[in-house]
């Protein structure tokens, strides 16, 4: 009889061990479908530490991005980024992410053409190399009005670089450099290496970073100035020179 009943709890021990195994997913097939399934993120860089950036989306959440691999470039505030990260966010605040692969890159250089629609640049970089770029498919903000001979910075897409190369931003080289003494109204008053200037601050204006005084700030212009004393600009953007 206890021969029998051991036998009887034996065999229902190794039931339950093989029902285990069966229903626990092998390591494969988790590492498969990590990898089959990662989510895009994308934006422009508030500010950077020594192995990681935080990163404002197009519609203002902010995260904090880390990497296991080399960016293509030096990740600096103000630039556009496009990345992709397996879908793990940690509960801090803001929420955390390990980029797995970067999807642009910067480029700096001159414009030689400008379509008739202004949706299309031909870029000659700083290695001689001639872009055609388009420009329909932005992030956010204003490039004003690109002309032919000017210095910009374009942020690209590499996602299907075969088929062409999209423009995430494209940034004037032209900027304002210098350290905030007033906010009023919109207005900012901004001290630079060749005097006073007052930048006004619109709904357009692409903002990536919060208007304090003391801060350290890059302005890029319209273009178009007031004449007066100190002269007025209006801003696209406004990022950390920090």
């Amino acid at each position: 009889m206890f021969k029998k009943t051991l036998a009887c709890m034996l065999a229902v021990c190794l039931s339950v061990i093989a029902l285990l195994t069966l229903l626990q997913p092998s390591k494969q097939s988790v590492a498969e479908e990590s990898e089959e399934h990662l989510y895009l993120l994308e934006g422009f860089v508030i500010s950077t530490e020594e192995d990681a950036f935080l990163l404002q989306t197009t519609d203002g959440q902010q995260y904090l991005v880390h990497w296991s691999n080399d960016p293509f470039d030096p990740v600096m505030p103000g630039d556009a980024v496009r990345l992709t990260y397996d879908g793990m966010l940690s509960r801090s605040i803001p929420p955390q992410v390990t980029a797995s692969e970067f999807l642009s890159r910067k480029e700096t250089g001159t414009v030689e053409e400008v379509s008739e629609d202004g949706q299309q640049i031909r870029l000659l970089t700083q290695d001689d190399t001639l872009l055609t770029v388009s420009m329909d498919d932005l992030l956010q903000g204003e490039t004003g009005s690109l002309t032919e001979g000017e210095e910009v910075t374009v942020y690209l897409d590499l996602r299907e670089e075969e088929k062409g190369l999209t423009a995430l931003h494209v940034r004037p080289a032209s900027t304002l450099q210098g350290t905030i003494l007033g906010v009023e109204d919109g207005m900012l008053e901004l001290e630079t290496e060749n005097g006073l200037v007052l930048v006004r601050i619109s709904e357009s204006t692409l903002q990536l970073v919060s208007p304090e005084v003391g801060r350290n700030v890059c302005v890029v212009p319209s273009g178009t100035m007031m004449l007066s004393e100190p002269a007025v600009y209006t801003a696209l953007e406004v990022y950390s020179a920090d």
